[in-house]
């Protein structure tokens, strides 16, 4: 399969100041990956498949804002596919694209960082619209369990140690490489009399 990801996501350091009548806010350590994911299948039994990922994302949050410019790993998975449906677990090894340096709200350029740690977990599931005899178009999401971040920044925080709780969605085309054994004709009904 191959798809366009949105995800993962991390919503960063935000901190507010009140100015007279109305309050200043300024968020900085966002990421918010755009790009793809390529997805090899083979089936196992029944409708289990084991699966090999992929994924390159960029960070497309605003440039002020943004920590790393990209994310890039690959896992390994387990999941059941049914004609119009499926559900997967997964492993991703994670590693990051570019300096963990960012400015922190109301603080110098490059004065903080956020380090991702490199192991991640993905639940996901989706639906699958088959059209031809081998392709499969495949809407899907999930839940992204990982990876760890520690950030340093200048000024205090709750989250400074924390898991990534997020998703990845994709829309992707699935393409059978290999067909698979097709079902034997049904018999003849037996002529009456």
């Amino acid at each position: 399969m191959v798809s366009p990801v949105l995800g993962p996501r991390s919503l960063g350091e935000q901190l507010c100041f009140s100015r007279g009548t109305y309050e200043e806010c300024r968020v900085g350590g966002r990421f918010l990956g755009l790009g793809g994911t390529l997805e090899l299948r083979a089936r196992a039994v029944g409708p289990l498949y084991v699966h090999l990922r992929g994924l390159l994302v960029g960070n497309i949050a605003a440039a002020d804002q943004a920590v790393h410019r990209g994310l890039g790993g690959a896992g390994f998975g387990l999941g059941a596919y049914a004609r119009l449906g499926f559900v997967r677990a997964e492993y991703l090894a994670l590693d990051t694209l570019g300096p963990p340096t960012y400015t922190p709200p109301f603080g110098a350029a490059g004065a903080a960082t956020d380090t991702y740690g490199h192991h991640a977990a993905l639940l996901s599931g989706g639906a699958r619209l088959p059209f031809g005899a081998r392709a499969n178009l495949e809407l899907w999401g999930g839940a992204l369990i990982g990876p760890r971040a520690t950030r340093v920044t200048t000024t205090p925080t709750e989250d400074n140690q924390r898991v990534l709780f997020t998703f990845l969605l994709g829309l992707g085309l699935s393409f059978d490489l290999i067909p698979g054994p097709r079902a034997a004709p049904a018999a003849p009904a037996p002529a009456g009399p």
